[in-house]
Order: structure tokens, then C-alpha cells, then sequence
């Protein structure tokens, strides 16, 4: 599991980024667990983790489950967008499963 640094610093102790890898059902099929909020301050943790995932030469498809985020700025956005260009380059097919009602940011404040 990765975690974002900040997460010990929170004064709520509540952890900030949660990013689990796994492997999917099927062979071939990765799948990153996100949990909690992805900001400005959280993305670069997010796109170290979608960009290994999808160098690795076993993946052909890369489920990125969100169903539990609680913030999801432009950043994040940004982040997916860009991930979507780079599996596209790759072969790999790119599975979002949505964040249900997060707290939506604009860059100002992500």
C-alpha cells in the first residue's frame, strides 16, 4: 500500500491518500484501490502509481477504482487524462470506476 507522506501530518489523523495495487480477476488485469483525497498536494503519490502499473509488461487492462475518494480536484482530472494517452500509447485498456460524490475542487483550490 502506498501512502502519501502528509497523511502523518493531518491533525485530524485522518489518512489523505490511500493507493492499493492488486491483481484483477483475470490474467493480465491490474486494479489500483484509491482512497481518501486526491488534491494537488496527493496527485504526484496517484501518478507514480498509474504510471507503474502501466509499465509493467504483464498489464493489458488497468481498472482504477475510485468508488471511494472524497476529493477529487482538477488535478486528479489532469492526472487521468493523461494516464488514458499514455495506456492508449501502450495497448493497455483503461477502466475508470467513478468517484461517488466527492467533494469536486477547481485547480485554485486542488
Amino acid at each position: 500500500m502506498a501512502n502519501h507522506p502528509a497523511a502523518a501530518r493531518d491533525p485530524e489523523h485522518r489518512q489523505l491518500l490511500s493507493i492499493t495495487p492488486r491483481s484483477g480477476r483475470l490474467p493480465g488485469c491490474a486494479v489500483l484501490d484509491v482512497v481518501g483525497r486526491v488534491d494537488r498536494s496527493t496527485v504526484p503519490l496517484l501518478q507514480v502509481c498509474l504510471q507503474t502499473q502501466l509499465g509493467r509488461a504483464d498489464v493489458q487492462e488497468l481498472i482504477v477504482d475510485l468508488r471511494r475518494v472524497t476529493e477529487f480536484s482538477t488535478a486528479a482530472s489532469d492526472a487521468l487524462i493523461r494516464c488514458h494517452r499514455l495506456s492508449r500509447l501502450r495497448g493497455i485498456r483503461l477502466i475508470v470506476r467513478p468517484v461517488r460524490r466527492p467533494s469536486l475542487r477547481g485547480s485554485q483550490a486542488g
